[in-house]
């Protein structure tokens, strides 16, 4: 099964901090794709296009979809947008003081010019003639590790989250950031004790001002995300049962800033549930956050990704628990809108439209439709070979649909074929086992079981 945690809404995420590791949700945000002519680019509101032509040319360099473009987009806007504020806060401080506010304003001139290099080397300096001071110490060591966070150097940004909040661990935001970096690093226990930290700072503000109660649920849900990455179920769904209440009523209150924050928490704990057994309740939760994501993609054509890829998680729902028929038209409604938004975006969305595919070739090998489950399989490995070709990071999909071709073959008496398969799959399984075992070790060791059944023939000796 298929399932997103929260790379619309970290997935899978930290909202309001940063994006979860090893999920497949980012938080909507400014981002769309560019209407001129060149459809796999991007363009943020709010960002100097200089420094928006810095962020594409890393992209590129990264071989990321249109997709996934925006997804990291929106998160390194709302990164750059939040250090402009703060590099201007900082500029109009020392300016009220009477103090040289240069070095600043120059390290502000240069992020608007994508020039992060010679930005960071003016904090250097800062960071050296400031030490003494605890509060500058703090905020340099912020600023700079914002600014390594905005040149995707993360080990180097979580030393100087780290470093900040030694300073100043009374401050939530600098606690949100490194807690943030450490999730990123899977620095899974660091990160637990600094958001652990994190909501008692923001339990007391709220309780001195309800305004921040907003900021409980994001941590709440921050919490959350790191509990079921952690694989600690009952505490994951206390989180999110928590955050739930304070997210429906500021929805309520602020539909347009919070239903996409409802929406995340939602399906989060809807995926939570789905991925325990808890079906019906997985399945309540899921409808809710799917009627969310529905109206915001009639309002703005940037949600529907996010509206298919909650039909896809529904529609997986459906077939383990055997509801065929819903599973099929909630599947095919999901093919359906990836495909148009792929011949919109000049082949972005492809991995949807696989992803898809597999999940409704899985659906007709449970109903007895052999033929369909191969078309489906075959359109499916074909994307995601073209797609592994240009990043090494799409071949555990290619090898999750050969191991489902050589489950559908084996099952219907094409053990050549089965052999074939499975062989294919085999070293990517085992290759992410040794990298990943509590997630993929069962999963190769079961995938060598199904071939020794099959042939006694080693896979490297065959022609």
């Amino acid at each position: 099964m298929s399932l997103r945690i929260a790379c619309l809404l970290a997935v899978l995420t930290w909202s309001g901090m940063a994006t979860a590791v090893d999920v497949e949700q980012s938080t909507g945000g400014p981002c769309s794709p560019a209407i001129n002519g060149n459809h796999n680019t991007v363009n943020c509101s709010g960002v100097d296009p200089r420094a928006m032509k810095w962020l594409l040319d890393e992209l590129d360099r990264k071989n990321r979809d249109l997709d996934e473009k925006i997804a990291e987009a929106n998160e390194w806007a709302r990164k750059y947008k939040d250090l402009d504020a703060q590099l201007t806060d900082a500029r109009r401080q020392l300016e009220a003081k009477g103090e040289d506010a240069t070095l600043v304003q120059t390290a502000q001139r240069l992020l608007h010019e994508g020039k992060l290099d010679e930005a960071r080397k003016i904090y250097d300096r800062l960071i050296t003639s400031d030490e003494a001071n605890v509060d500058r110490a703090a905020e340099n060591h912020y600023v700079r590790a914002n600014i390594f966070s905005l040149e995707f150097r993360m080990t180097d940004a979580l030393r100087d989250y780290a470093q900040a909040y030694q300073y100043r661990p009374d401050n939530l935001q600098y606690a949100i950031g490194y807690a943030g970096a450490a999730f990123r690093e899977r620095q899974y226990s660091e990160a637990e004790m600094v958001l652990t930290a994190a909501l008692q700072l923001s339990r007391d503000l709220a309780a001195r001002d309800p305004s921040n109660q907003s900021q409980v649920a994001k941590t709440l849900n921050s919490l959350g995300v790191l509990y079921t990455n952690t694989g600690r179920p009952a505490e994951a769904e206390k989180a999110y049962r928590e955050a739930l209440p304070t997210y429906r009523d500021l929805a309520a209150r602020d539909p347009a800033t919070y239903r996409p924050m409802l929406a995340m928490v939602l399906e989060n704990l809807g995926n939570l549930y789905t991925t325990t057994g808890r079906y019906a309740e997985g399945e309540k939760i899921l409808t809710e956050a799917l009627t969310i994501y529905s109206d915001l993609a009639i309002g703005d054509p940037r949600w529907r990704p996010y509206f298919a890829g909650m039909l896809v998680n529904l529609g997986n729902l459906y077939t383990t628990v055997g509801r065929y028929p819903e599973a099929e038209k909630t599947l095919t409604e999901a093919l359906k809108t990836y495909r148009d938004l792929d011949a919109r975006a000049s082949g972005a969305y492809r991995p949807g439209v696989a992803s898809t595919l597999n999940d409704l070739g899985n659906l007709y090998a449970s109903t007895g439709r052999p033929d369909e489950a191969e078309k489906a399989y075959k359109e499916a490995l074909a994307i995601r070979r073209d797609l592994a070709a240009r990043d090494p990071a799409y071949l555990p999909d290619v090898a999750r649909t050969q191991n489902n071709l050589g489950f559908l073959y084996s099952g219907i008496g094409r053990r050549t074929d089965a052999e074939e398969a499975y062989c294919e799959a085999l070293p990517t399984y085992r290759d992410q086992a040794s990298k990943n075992p509590r997630v993929w070790a069962v999963k190769a060791e079961a995938l060598t079981k199904r071939l020794a059944a099959l042939s006694t023939t080693p896979c490297q000796t065959r022609p």
